[in-house]
């Protein structure tokens, strides 16, 4: 009598376990990685690079990452869960995470965004990525800094020259907020999107702007060159 009373409860017990491990194992994870490079030096092994005649010591290099998305056909088919990511040089380990997708999803571009947006910044003080103390962060009128890049050039003269760029502002005309679309394959487990900074470092130098600290002009035009600076690396 006990064992029929319970053999149904044993049973769902059962069905449940399988169930939810069957969903496990449709679930499958895509390893997103930033590459940040100057040409072809690779700056999360080496601060240091040449570009042209001049060597480029990078010291400071962070920038967010926000709004991943996974499109099939111009529709959007899966939303990272984690809206921004801070990205840091001083750790590595920043620059890849992942995101599960169900196992039979397709998708065929990447979209994301370089900083954080308009209603994000007046949405209050956030935590995690988000939380002021990361050092991202201006004041509430002027908002977060998308993209920081501070280092210096030793000039072939011997001299030093130091450069900081600041980028950020979230109200119109200075609004440095842009997102890239990038065609993928859905077959590799990891998307690799490397960032060349050098035609940004190139802009700034012939354009002679060595600091760039609050929202400007030069930062809009200088943050629509590092979005479109990202590109897929095949494997």
């Amino acid at each position: 009598m006990i064992n029929r009373i319970f053999m149904p409860v044993v049973m769902q017990v059962v069905f449940c376990i399988l169930f939810f491990n069957t969903s496990i194992s449709q679930q499958q994870k895509i390893e997103i990685q930033f590459l940040p490079q100057i040409a072809d030096c690779n700056l999360l092994m080496n601060d240091s690079c040449v570009v042209k005649s001049d060597s480029i010591q990078i010291k400071m290099l962070k920038f967010y990452i926000s709004s991943i998305q996974f499109l099939k056909q111009g529709k959007v088919v899966l939303k990272d869960p984690t809206f921004a990511h801070l990205l840091n040089i001083e750790d590595s380990n920043s620059f890849q995470f992942s995101v599960e997708k169900p196992q039979n999803l397709s998708f065929d571009h990447v979209q994301f965004s370089l900083g954080i947006d308009s209603l994000t910044n007046v949405s209050g003080v956030m935590s995690g990525d988000l939380d002021p103390t990361k050092g991202m962060y201006w004041t509430w009128q002027s908002g977060y800094i998308n993209f920081k890049l501070e280092g210096e050039r030793i000039l072939p003269n011997g001299e030093n020259e130091e450069f900081t760029y600041h980028l950020g502002g979230y109200q119109n005309p200075f609004a440095c907020f842009n997102t890239q679309i990038l065609e993928v394959s859905d077959k590799n487990r990891t998307i690799i999107l490397e960032l060349d900074l050098q035609p940004m470092l190139n802009e700034a130098e012939v354009r002679n702007l060595q600091m760039i600290m609050s929202p400007k002009k030069e930062s809009v035009e200088l943050s629509k060159i590092v979005i479109n600076s990202f590109k897929v690396i095949v494997q």
